[in-house]
């Protein structure tokens, strides 16, 4: 899993550079291209580091070991590649101000937080 969220950063990262190498910026492609080579590489290190994170704190959990939640590291660093993304298409279509940002930031927060909280007792 690591590896191929190390793929995924690694190819937003070349998307991006080679976009801004070899495009030119007033080309709506280049900048689509740009935002989504940003939003990858940023997704794939974003969930790279939660994945490690949280695997070392599984481990370390006292007084026994638990299973580490890969898929709430994922969702949170695939979370952020999706924030960068809507945001940098807002500013590329000029519509992102500080009222823009902030609802759309609040939008992922609250839904961060939504997915995050648990009921204290499973049925089934």
């Amino acid at each position: 899993m690591r590896l191929a969220l190390l793929g995924g950063a690694l190819a937003g990262g070349a998307l991006l550079a080679f976009t801004v190498a070899t495009r030119d910026p007033d080309d709506r492609a280049a900048v689509g291209l740009a935002v989504a080579g940003a939003a990858l590489a940023v997704a794939g290190v974003c969930a790279l580091l939660a994945v490690t994170l949280e695997e070392r704190a599984a481990a370390m959990a006292q007084p026994r070991r638990r299973y580490p939640r890969r898929g709430r590291a994922l969702r949170r660093g695939l979370g952020l590649g999706a924030l960068v993304a809507v945001l940098g298409l807002l500013r590329a279509v000029d519509a992102l101000s500080l009222i823009t940002a902030t609802f759309v930031l609040a939008g992922f927060v609250l839904g961060e937080y939504v997915l995050s909280s648990r009921s204290p007792a499973r049925s089934g």
